[in-house]
């Protein structure tokens, strides 16, 4: 949720609450792989991820493993969040997606 006061306005007393749901019915609370699209996630051993820690931009806690990413030959930390973590390529353009406006 966000608060947003609109400044100048007459009365002065108007403001806006802006929300966002988003469903994700095929993710459960576990551990999985961090997401590539956040910083610092992706690691070589173990050493690379701090238990504990939080990535600001992150989808959860570390646990202190670095673990195989879902495809390909990169790795990430792995995390207690709701898994699997979202990452650009999982969301639709028109629901919060970016559209290159090609053919897809």
């Amino acid at each position: 949720h966000s608060l947003h006061r609109q400044p100048g306005t007459p009365g002065g007393s108007v403001f806006s609450i802006l929300t966002r749901v988003e469903v994700t019915r095929s993710q459960t609370l576990e551990t999985c792989p961090e997401s590539l699209e956040v910083p610092h996630a992706t690691c070589s051993s173990d050493s690379d991820c701090v238990a504990g820690e939080m990535e600001m931009l992150g989808n959860g806690e570390r646990t202190g493993r670095c673990v195989p990413y879902y495809s390909g030959p990169g790795k990430t930390c792995e995390v207690t969040a709701w898994c699997p973590v979202e990452d650009g390529g999982m969301l639709a353009p028109g629901k919060g997606g970016v559209s290159s406006g090609g053919d897809t």
